[in-house]
């Protein structure tokens, strides 16, 4: 496992051990805590990451429902396009092993199922003011 994956796991593993001691997850106590564990550097390259930069419910100044309201719509959009990707590679095979009509048309309607959630996003991205929110192309 890669270095920077095992302290994204350590990190993860910290915050949610927080949580679980219903320890308040305020951006301070936050940081102090992660200090304590000798995760002050991972805490850092997160804060100043082009996430926080990026997507205005990750900034700072961001209130709680701004907060919320953006994590929750970024998470419906991973899982969208998670379940999208998994639908073409399913329709990529099913199209492999019998090249019907049928099976063409579904792979087409997931590529365009694809196409708009990018520009959707893209669209998104533009309104907030974000050229490029540093979303993982395809």
């Amino acid at each position: 496992m890669d270095d920077d994956l095992l302290l994204l796991d350590r990190l993860r593993n910290e915050i949610i051990d927080i949580a679980a001691l219903n320890a308040p997850l305020e951006r301070e106590a936050l940081r102090n805590h992660l200090v304590s564990r000798d995760l002050a550097d991972i805490a850092r390259r997160l804060e100043s990451g082009t996430a926080q930069r990026s997507e205005r419910f990750a900034w700072p100044d961001a209130s709680r429902e701004e907060a919320e309201t953006g994590f929750l719509a970024m998470l419906a959009r991973h899982r969208r396009i998670i379940t999208l990707e998994a639908e073409l590679r399913a329709a990529e095979r099913a199209l492999a092993e019998d090249m019907s009509e049928e099976n063409w048309a579904r792979l087409q309607a997931i590529h365009a199922q694809l196409e708009r959630s990018e520009r959707l996003e893209g669209a998104v991205d533009e309104l907030n003011g974000q050229e490029g929110s540093g979303r993982a192309a395809r």
